[in-house]
Order: structure tokens, then sequence, then C-alpha cells
């Protein structure tokens, strides 16, 4: 569905092209293979950074990754120790592409943070209600079973690994009969639509003026009856990126040279652990 919006293929092109020099373009094999993992990185899915990179690695597995993953800080901190400058900044320019992408589906362009999640929310209950018209129907109760303990398991609801949406989806497909509303639900998950999440990895990617807004909006709501909200920021060089005190609890943020704001005895003498 995102490669119908014709910016986003002609940011994935322009991508790849920085990733292919003119004397790699010559072979259409490599420019294709790198084409294809630049727009399945910008995506979210599994794509091969080994190829981006042009690197020649021994376990090729090991480097076919998601950005779309919850581990993804951990995987790529463990993947690029040992890499160059120019490479870090690419996959920092596939972790950028992918967070606009990740950002405009998480909030469509005119809408509010929490219009989309309460969107999110009216699909996902409209979509169960489908499920469970599905369930109540079947003529197979073990399939009947299955798929609502995959709903279960989905929404963390069991004790076991909570299912992503792609490992759902497949599981969900396997277990559908043919009936009308089992084939809206089969269409709902190729369009990518089906039971939306509100709390997903991909909430990373929200930048944090964006929960700002969001606040600031609250407080203008809300100040007419509680005052206090709108105290102003007392620290007058913050004001024109914090208006208001509570924005700080947003927009504060320690940089990260600073370091530990305790000492080591006071930390040793809360929890015992040591500071790096």
């Amino acid at each position: 569905q995102l490669l119908k919006d014709g910016f986003v293929v002609n940011t994935i092109l322009k991508e790849a092209d920085l990733f292919c020099p003119n004397s790699v373009r010559i072979n259409f094999t490599i420019y294709h293979k790198i084409a294809t993992a630049v727009a399945n990185s910008a995506l979210g899915y599994k794509f091969a950074l080994d190829a981006i990179l042009k690197l020649d690695v021994e376990e090729s597995k090991d480097w076919s990754i998601s950005l779309n993953d919850e581990e993804i800080d951990s995987i790529l901190d463990n993947l690029t120790s040992d890499l160059d400058a120019e490479r870090i900044e690419i996959i920092e320019i596939l972790r950028d592409l992918y967070s606009h992408i990740a950002l405009n589906e998480i909030v469509p362009n005119g809408q509010s943070l929490s219009k989309s999640m309460m969107d999110k929310y009216d699909k996902h209950h409209a979509d169960l209600d489908v499920l469970k018209k599905v369930i109540s129907n079947m003529d197979d109760r073990k399939k009947a079973k299955s798929l609502k303990n995959i709903y279960n398991q989905y929404v963390g609801k069991t004790n076991d690994k909570v299912l992503d949406k792609d490992e759902f989806y497949k599981q969900i497909q396997k277990n559908l009969d043919k009936s009308e509303d089992a084939m809206k639900i089969v269409n709902e998950i190729e369009l990518d639509q089906f039971m939306p999440k509100q709390r997903t990895s991909q909430n990373g990617v929200i930048p944090h003026q964006l929960h700002q807004k969001e606040l600031d909006e609250i407080i203008e709501n809300q100040k007419q009856y509680y005052p206090f909200l709108a105290e102003p920021n007392p620290n007058e060089k913050r004001k024109p990126h914090a208006q208001f005190k509570l924005d700080e609890l947003i927009a504060f943020k320690i940089p990260y040279y600073v370091g530990p704001l305790i000492t080591k005895e006071e930390q040793q003498a809360q929890s015992g652990a040591k500071f790096a």
C-alpha cells in the first residue's frame, strides 16, 4: 500500500542511487538486489543489510534484519561495531527513511496522534467483531478454538510469547474457512490493515514534539478548570521550546555527555551496582 505513494517510491529510488555508483549500476543484478533491500528496509520488512553495505560476511542470515524489530538497537550495535564511518552513515540514512514512513503510517497527514490512536482502537474493535463472527459460525470447532487462542496470544492474554503482526496474520490465515467474513479478513490482511494495535515497536519513531503538541492542546482545553496546568515555564531561555512548566516533562533531555547525575558511591548505596 505504501509503495503506491509516489513520494515513497521516489525517495526509495533516490536512496538506492546513493548506495549504487554508476560502476555498480552496470550490473543490473547487483543494483536490483540493493534497490530491493533499500525498499524493504524502508517498509520495515526484512532486508539484507550486508548487500546494501557491500560486505562479504560469513553468516548472511545474521545480516538479514528488520528496522521494525523491537531489539533493533542492540542488533545494530552487534553488527556495526567494526564498520567504518561511511557505512554507519548509510545505516542512519536507512533508519531516517524508515522512521519517516513509519511515522506517516502511525499519524497520517492532518491527524493528531490521539485521533490516530482512537482510529486504531475503533478499527481493531470492528475487526474483532468480524473475527468473533467467523469463530462462532465455523463448523470446524478445533480451528475456531485455534483462532481464539491466536488472537489472545496476539494481544498478550496468554503466558506465551506475544505474536508479532506477521506471525499473527500467518496463523490466522491458516485457520480461516471460506466464509464471506473470513474472506473479508484475508483482504484486510493483504492490505496490512487487520487489527492494528495502539502499542507497537513503531511508536519509537514518534518524536517528542508530537507528544508535546498533544500535551499543550490538553492544557489549553483544561486550564480554565485547572489553572495550575498552565503555569508558565520559569526558564525564560526554554520558553520558545516549552511554554508551560509541564512541557519540560517531555521536552527536557539531559545531554548524553553529562553522564550519570549521581556519584559511584551513591549508586552503590542504592542498588549495589557499579558504573561501567
